[in-house]
This record gives structure tokens, C-alpha cells and sequence, in this order.
């Protein structure tokens, strides 16, 4: 390791965990920044390290508007409560489901109590892409 405050690239690339062909990739992104010695050798900062696991942590796991991430998930809970008892129902047919759900509400003269139907938030679509759940993300 060098003597300085300054990182060779091979030093950063070991710290960090990232390749330096990837470091390189950062750099022409301007996502991290370096110096150059007088043989045109990249030198980083300390500081680079932490700049980089943020970049590491902030890892893009898929691109889409919020209306095409949500979209692209057909899962749906639907929430009801019948004779003082909630039920939860995760589906990809919300449409049949809640069709089916009515129709014997009505032949057998109850009510549907509470009804929602909720589709998932950006927050559920990324903890699925990720594959965490919101308990071990609250961790």
C-alpha cells in the first residue's frame, strides 16, 4: 500500500471488492473522481471508498417508470372481513377473484366488511426484485 493519503487503483479495487475495469467504468460516469500522477497512474482519495459502497448499495436492480414497475407485478391482495374475521387473498386475477368473492356475498346474504384491494407500492416492488421481505428490511 502506498505511503501517501492517496489510493493506487489495484488498492481500491481490493478494498472495495470491485473490479477495477468497474472503477474505471464509475469513473468515465463521473460517479467517483481521481488525480493522476506524472506517469498518468489514477490515484483515489479515502474518502472513494465510502463513495463507492454507496454506489454498491444503490445498485440498480431494474428501470422502468413507477407505473411500469408497479404494473409489471400482477400480484394483488385483496382484504375482507366476513362475521368479524379478516381474510387476506394474494392473487394475479384480482378481477375473477373479487367477482367470485361478491357473488357468494350475495347468494348467501353477507357482507363483504372492510373490502380493500391494494396492488404493490415501489417499496414492495423493490424488496421483491431484491428479494427481501419488509420485515428483514426493517431490520
Amino acid at each position: 500500500m502506498s505511503l501517501t493519503s492517496e489510493l493506487t487503483i489495484g488498492e481500491v479495487a481490493v478494498r472495495s471488492g470491485v473490479a477495477p475495469s468497474a472503477l474505471r467504468f464509475y469513473e468515465a460516469a463521473g460517479l467517483i473522481a481521481s488525480s493522476r500522477t506524472s506517469g498518468n497512474q489514477r490515484r483515489y482519495g479515502r474518502a472513494t471508498l465510502r463513495r463507492i459502497a454507496v454506489i454498491q448499495a444503490g445498485r440498480i436492480v431494474t428501470q422502468g417508470t413507477p407505473g411500469e414497475l408497479i404494473g409489471a407485478t400482477r400480484r394483488t391482495e385483496i382484504r375482507y372481513g366476513r362475521n368479524g374475521e379478516t381474510t387476506v387473498v394474494e392473487t394475479d386475477e384480482p378481477t375473477r377473484v373479487l367477482h367470485e368473492l361478491t357473488s357468494q356475498a350475495l347468494a348467501s346474504g353477507h357482507e363483504l366488511e372492510n373490502l380493500e384491494v391494494r396492488r404493490p407500492t415501489l417499496e414492495d416492488v423493490y424488496l421483491e426484485l431484491v428479494g427481501d421481505t419488509v420485515d428483514e428490511a426493517a431490520e
